[in-house]
């Protein structure tokens, strides 16, 4: 009775197509378990694929998870630009003169590591260590604002290159850098 009423240009109004759509999902909770024991069934062939809409599970695709790490090392360079901000560049051994990411390695962006400290040899021992902040930034280069109350103190940081889709491939961390705040 729907899909007459749907079919014919005449009867086919905002409330039938209302009508037809709500059908739709509800059907769908309904045969989709079904279909899925279709794509499962080693007796399905591709014609049953054609006819119900569904792929085999046979013709899926391998899926790729990205595991090993990102083996491009990273040099930054922080410098200071005055008014607490600090400019970082990442670069790789390939990239010796700009500021640059080994995209071919799949990565999307650049994770440091940081720490304010009173004196330059009294800073964190490491990125993992308390009181460290960790931040995301997708290029290369970075800007990092500090609060007003750090001029004259040191920012030790660490950087690596980050994949924020695959996590688990970040990088090694940079040396130890440590640079005055203006």
């Amino acid at each position: 009775m729907l899909y007459a009423k749907w079919s014919n240009p005449i009867t086919r109004t905002k409330p039938v197509e209302k009508a037809v759509a709500a059908f739709i999902v509800a059907f769908k909770v309904v045969a989709q378990p079904w279909l899925n024991i279709m794509a499962a069934c080693p007796g399905a062939t591709t014609d049953d694929e054609v006819m119900f809409n569904f792929v085999r599970d046979a013709n899926h695709a391998a899926p790729v998870h990205h595991e090993t790490p990102i083996g491009a090392d990273m040099y930054a360079v922080t410098t200071a630009m005055g008014g607490q901000k600090m400019k970082t560049k990442g670069r790789t051994s390939t990239l010796s003169k700009r500021a640059g990411m080994p995209k071919d390695q799949g990565v999307d962006g650049v994770r440091k590591s940081w720490a304010i400290s009173e004196k330059a040899n009294d800073g964190p021992d490491n990125q993992d260590s308390p009181g460290t902040v960790k931040e995301f930034t997708t290029g290369a280069t970075s800007i990092l604002e500090l609060p007003a109350d750090s001029s004259g103190k040191f920012l030790n940081s660490w950087d690596q290159w980050y994949d924020s889709k695959h996590p688990k491939r970040a990088g090694v961390w940079s040396k130890k850098t440590v640079t005055m705040i203006e």
